[in-house]
């Protein structure tokens, strides 16, 4: 069996990962980061647009997210990633316009509960497709989850009190909030595999 830690991203996931923490932060800081991860081949050279999967390591994504964690601390890293997820759905959603409008269409003949559905889905498919998360969507009564069996932005990363991986959290808000019209959404990571979870779990609220 290969090794989970080993597995690769598409070039187009690592390069919007890249992209979004630009759009945050200075190149400077991204570059600084970069080092620290052990990554500085991306200083200056992003992975071009493509699905192909050519050495670029998930854990790569793991490492650049711990490093804004040392340089930026607890709260500060948790503010920073989250924009960083934001800018990631948007540029996510601004790929596929075409997709996107037929979906928001098709979204406005059913419940909300059901939008939610279908937008979390949608997601899922396509973060397993490039990053191999292992997503699963659940959901209860009162809310939905998000569960990521193999999370590309904790793997190996061990010993933390409380949750790290701000940016799909960031990344889920600001995709429901532009996908589904007049609606309002509270993202919580309820669980982290940094913090000894057997998986990353994130609880959607409607209407909090």
């Amino acid at each position: 069996m290969s090794d989970p830690t080993e597995r690769e991203a598409t070039e187009k996931a690592l390069r919007v990962f890249l992209l979004g923490i630009e759009d945050v932060l200075r190149k400077a800081v991204l570059a600084t980061a970069l080092r620290q991860a052990n990554a500085p081949q991306y200083i200056g050279h992003y992975p071009p647009p493509t699905m192909d999967r050519t050495g670029h390591k998930a854990r790569y994504i793991t490492q650049v997210t711990r490093a804004i964690h040392n340089i930026y601390g607890v709260r500060g890293a948790r503010a920073i990633m989250q924009r960083v997820g934001r800018a990631q759905a948007q540029s996510a959603i601004a790929e596929m316009p075409l997709l996107i409008s037929a979906t928001k269409i098709a979204m406005k003949l059913v419940p909300r509960r059901q939008q939610v559905r279908l937008v979390l889905e949608m997601e899922a498919r396509a973060v397993n497709e490039q990053v191999d998360d292992q997503i699963e969507i659940a959901e209860d009564m009162e809310f939905f989850y998000h569960k990521a069996h193999q999370c590309c932005y904790c793997i190996d990363w061990q010993g933390e009190s409380s949750s790290v991986c701000h940016t799909a959290v960031g990344f889920l808000n600001g995709l429901l909030a532009a996908m589904i019209e007049d609606a309002k959404f509270r993202v919580d990571e309820t669980m982290c595999r940094a913090k000894g979870d057997p998986m990353c779990r994130y609880r959607i609220t409607l209407n909090p």
